[in-house]
């Protein structure tokens, strides 16, 4: 299922972004998305900013929880907020 969002862009890279459609026979929506996609394979190679990524949820578990590292109260469950709020973070790192 593909979900809808709105991207603002630039008057001048939104023209090229038509041309660009254009003249490889597709729709601006399928240009963006191919360009995302590619940057985000791009990062996800990228080790450094993977362990950023993974030091993030380590901090915010451990702010919401005041508990670092493994050891959480309620029997080892995270938090709803914490869960929702990284849940983008972990489906890019694929835990």
């Amino acid at each position: 299922m593909a979900k809808q969002t709105t991207v603002r862009l630039p008057e001048a890279l939104a023209v090229e972004a038509e041309a660009v459609a254009r003249v490889k026979g597709t729709s601006v929506n399928a240009l963006v998305v191919e360009s995302l996609a590619a940057e985000i394979e791009k990062v996800r190679a990228d080790k450094d900013f993977s362990a950023r990524a993974k030091k993030l949820i380590e901090r915010d578990k451990e702010l919401l929880t005041g508990w670092p590292g493994d050891s959480l109260p309620n029997s080892g469950r995270i938090p709803l907020a914490c869960r929702a709020s990284n849940r983008a973070l972990l489906m890019f790192l694929r835990c």
